[in-house]
């Protein structure tokens, strides 16, 4: 190969991949159009260090630099290893040694993310941010929030599309966020927002601005490992979080009592898909407001959330013309229940009656608030309590004759559950 054409194939990589819409690699079917390019002509591109080759290892489309391809050594390896019918499918980059040379940096102000790839950032590097950069769109009635697990999105609603007070560079989705943790995280319990550059490229100068400020040291985090497996690798092999243990468990206890009982003890587990309560997931900030939000939310999963109609059939609903509480009912219920260690059953009580407790002292109207990490160790304990009573009761329900053709999930029976 020619100097003069090793350039001009250089060059044309170059334009195709910073001019197309998301920084795409070129196909090399497109340069063969015009180009005799032999595995040799690809070992001497790759050797300038200004080109490298993408055959959709590592993730299976290749026209998008999703991860990193590895070094000259690691990329010439590669093409030495590859059948001469899987370069068909081979896709081109410019290296980030090379972008770094030919990118007018200017032609990006206010974009920070899209310059990151223009530089040559993989389209999935996890990037790091305070979770405050969520609450700007949480607590914005014109974004519909959701966050499910390891995952969420933002995006703007439909009628906040359509309203014509909304400026357009409010308009935006954010396909993909989810969550991290600091490494040192047991000592000092703080909290992340993961998102990768390619979602981020996509928002407003002033938003990519907004997340931009928000933005954490990487050194210093670690994702949420289901995150990072479903996100990058598209499985789906991990352990499910507590939260969504919960609604299983309220699930199971619902099909259990209604075998046992005719009725269900919870008047909602959210079976039918209906939106989960807001709220009901990982402090965004670590502030009292936030923690007293959260056990509201909690409380009324539980104690709110039991049928009282449930014991009508074993026992009275009031004493003395005063109706009793569904804790009180409850309690009661699970006195039928003969065993000789108690223990448990009270231990379940009583994180009932401390959820309630805890959920009381955010009704007095205090209005003081603080900003402290000490919220998510909190709610992190309060959550695991909760969840571990809410599994006894399943537990009680299991060993009743009427419930036993209820099958239980396997994960959940191994209880194959992220504590976080």
């Amino acid at each position: 190969m020619r100097k003069d054409q090793q350039l001009t194939i250089i060059q044309a990589v170059s334009d195709y991949y910073l001019n197309s819409r998301d920084f795409n690699g070129m196909p090399l079917s497109a340069l063969r159009e015009k180009y005799t390019l032999t595995k040799r002509d690809l070992k001497l591109l790759i050797e300038t260090g200004d080109i490298e080759i993408h055959f959709g290892f590592g993730h299976p489309n290749p026209h998008v630099r999703a991860m990193s391809l590895g070094d000259k050594d690691i990329q010439l390896k590669t093409l030495a290893y590859v059948k001469a019918e899987q370069s068909y499918y081979a896709v081109l980059y410019p290296t980030v040694k090379y972008l770094n040379a030919v990118v007018d940096v200017n032609n990006y102000k206010n974009q920070p993310y899209s310059l990151m790839l223009a530089l040559g950032m993989p389209q999935l590097e996890i990037l790091y941010f305070d979770p405050q950069v969520l609450k700007t769109y949480r607590d914005d009635p014109r974004y519909t929030y959701s966050y499910h697990g390891v995952a969420g999105q933002v995006c703007i609603t439909t009628e906040g599309d359509e309203d014509e007070d909304v400026p357009e560079s409010d308009k935006i989705l954010i396909d993909t966020f989810g969550t991290g943790f600091s490494k040192d995280y047991e000592t000092d319990s703080k909290t992340c927002v993961t998102a990768f550059p390619f979602y981020l490229h996509k928002l407003s100068s002033e938003h990519q601005m907004l997340w931009k400020h928000r933005q954490l040291n990487s050194s210093k985090y670690v994702p949420d490992h289901g995150f990072v497996q479903s996100q990058l690798y598209g499985s789906f092999d991990f352990n499910a979080t507590v939260y969504e243990a919960f609604f299983a468990e309220l699930r199971i206890i619902n099909e259990m009592t209604t075998a046992v009982e005719g009725l269900p003890l919870f008047k909602r587990d959210y079976a039918d898909g209906s939106k989960i309560p807001r709220n009901f997931h990982r402090l965004l900030l670590p502030t009292k407001r936030e923690y007293q939000e959260f056990v509201e939310v909690l409380d009324k999963l539980i104690s709110d959330n039991i049928n009282r109609e449930f014991f009508k059939r074993r026992l009275p609903l009031s004493f003395e013309d005063e109706d009793k509480g569904t804790i009180a009912l409850f309690a009661e219920y699970l006195e039928l229940f003969k065993t000789k260690d108690r223990s448990p059953i009270e231990q379940t009580l009583k994180t009932i009656r401390k959820v309630r407790s805890e959920r009381s002292k955010s009704s007095h109207h205090d209005l003081e608030d603080e900003f402290n990490y000490k919220y998510n160790k909190k709610q992190r304990d309060i959550m695991l309590d909760a969840y571990v009573a809410i599994r006894f009761v399943r537990l009680v329900f299991t060993n009743v004759p009427e419930a036993k053709t209820v099958k239980v999930p396997e994960w959940l029976f191994r209880g194959e559950i992220s504590p976080d």
